[in-house]
This record gives C-alpha cells, sequence and structure tokens, in this order.
C-alpha cells in the first residue's frame, strides 16, 4: 500500500454483518443472498458473531439513544458502500495451472477505487486508493503483468468450435491435429510448432471484464477478453460474432499491452 491507499480485513462473519447493518443485499463474487437472515437461527448466531468482532475492533459502536441504529466506521461503510454503488467494476479472474483460482473485483467510484480479494478462506480484503495509476498497478498484479515480452507467434483465428477441439486435441498431445487445425487457420509449419510450444508451456488463463452498472438498464453490457498466460508471454483472446459462427480472435500481447487495455477499460 502507499501513502494513497489503505486496506483492511474482514472475517466472512463480520462482512455478512456490515452487509446487514448498511442493507447491502450482496457484492460481486458472493452469489445472490448470502447474507443471513435474523430469524433463521443459524444466520443469528453469524450475525451476532460478526457484531461482537466489529465491536471488539470498534468499528461498529452502539448508539447514544436506545432505539438508534449502530454507529459503523466510516472507513468501513465507504469501502462497501463503494463497493455496491460504483458505476463501474472491473472483474479479473485467473486460473493458475498450479495454484489455486484468484479472483479480483475492483470498483471505481467517484472518489475512491476499491479493491475486494479474498486472499485465504474467510478472509475478504479491501483496499482503497484516490491513484488511477495504482488502482491499475492492482489490476496488472492480478493478471501477473511484468515486463513479459509479446511470443513470437502470429495471429489467427479460429471458430468457437474448432478451438475447443484445438484444446482437447492438446491435452491429447494430438500434435499432427494441432498443426492441421492452425494450418486452416493460415499458420505455416513452423508458425504453427511455435504456437503448440507456448500452449504447452502455459501457466495460467485469465478473464477479464468491465461492467458498467446502469440501474436504468441493468443489462448494460460490458467489455474484455481473455489471456492465455505462457512462459513466452501472453495470447490475448477476443470473440467475434461473424454469423454463422462464433470466432475467436487470437493475438500475441506483451505485458504492455494487456495494461494498456486495462486502462482502457478503466475508463470505459
Amino acid at each position: 500500500m502507499s501513502e494513497t491507499s489503505l486496506t483492511i480485513r474482514l472475517g466472512t462473519e463480520e462482512l455478512l454483518t456490515a452487509m446487514h447493518l448498511l442493507r447491502i443485499k450482496s457484492l460481486p463474487g458472493m452469489g445472490e443472498n448470502p447474507v443471513p437472515a435474523l430469524d433463521d437461527p443459524h444466520g443469528a448466531l453469524i450475525l451476532s458473531a460478526g457484531l461482537n468482532s466489529l465491536r471488539a475492533r470498534e468499528w461498529v459502536k452502539s448508539p447514544q439513544n436506545e432505539g438508534d441504529p449502530v454507529i459503523i466506521d466510516s472507513t468501513v461503510m465507504a469501502l462497501l458502500v463503494t463497493c455496491t454503488n460504483a458505476p463501474l467494476a472491473l472483474l479479473i479472474n485467473r486460473v493458475p495451472l498450479a495454484a489455486a483460482p484468484q479472483s479480483t473485483y475492483l470498483h471505481f467510484g467517484a472518489q475512491l477505487t476499491v479493491m475486494h480479494t479474498i486472499p485465504e478462506p474467510g478472509v475478504h480484503a479491501f483496499s482503497a486508493t484516490v491513484s488511477q495509476a495504482e488502482a491499475a498497478d492492482w489490476a496488472a498484479g492480478a493478471l501477473n503483468l511484468g515486463e513479459q515480452p509479446a511470443p513470437a507467434t502470429p495471429a489467427f483465428q479460429m471458430t468457437e468450435k474448432t478451438f475447443e477441439t484445438f484444446t482437447e486435441a492438446l491435452r491429447n498431445n494430438q500434435n499432427e491435429e494441432l498443426y492441421a487445425m492452425l494450418g486452416q487457420a493460415g499458420l505455416s509449419r513452423p508458425e504453427a510448432e511455435a504456437a503448440v510450444t507456448f500452449m504447452r508451456e502455459m501457466q495460467a488463463n485469465s478473464m477479464v471484464a468491465a461492467v458498467r452498472l446502469d440501474p436504468a438498464n441493468p443489462e448494460a453490457a460490458g467489455a474484455g477478453f481473455s489471456l492465455i498466460e505462457s512462459q513466452g508471454g501472453f495470447w490475448k483472446l477476443r470473440a467475434l460474432v461473424q454469423d454463422p459462427d462464433l470466432m475467436i480472435a487470437v493475438e500475441p500481447a506483451a505485458a504492455a499491452d494487456c495494461r494498456a487495455e486495462l486502462e482502457t477499460l478503466m475508463k470505459a
């Protein structure tokens, strides 16, 4: 963190209790209606434990007058309300081949950008910054973007069905079938061999989606892209609608290119 940012951590019971007190029904990544009801015995225990813990941390205080609502710490309130009301959210899901999936949610409010992550089971981290550059660093970190160059493979397109067949052939080590499909996509044999090597050295799959939350249009479309991360850099994947098939456009990308697109989505 920096001079322009801060981070707090909430246990699941604490977070659900704070959401209950603020009348927040859910947050991205938490599913529908995660907050338990008071009339549910198990839910009442969760909220009671969460309230006691928040009081112990002095993030919730009893009201001066009986019957008034409890007083919630202004920082906790600002972070959670930003996650709920921010007009733009950036959702990043990275799935490493050798580790657990990692989800990051960035919420761009009028004053704050808040990043919500789950660094370990039962723990929710909320980081806030007023710096767009720092928010871009967070997003780049979530995708493991460093100084990686673009891989030495050409761009190409495949139908969605062919790409699914391609990944299946990759799992089954069917090299000649892989070269044939890439050849049909316009790659020479050396280019196809380089592309197959790139895929065999894959380290992670990632998905990035920017969603503009418009109360007047809850179905508002978002934008985004997918990444395949390998030892040799990144492939950026994008779906193109070309009747009658959905096409997958594959483009080699350096880390700097991916970061530039992230920064564009942050301004969507």
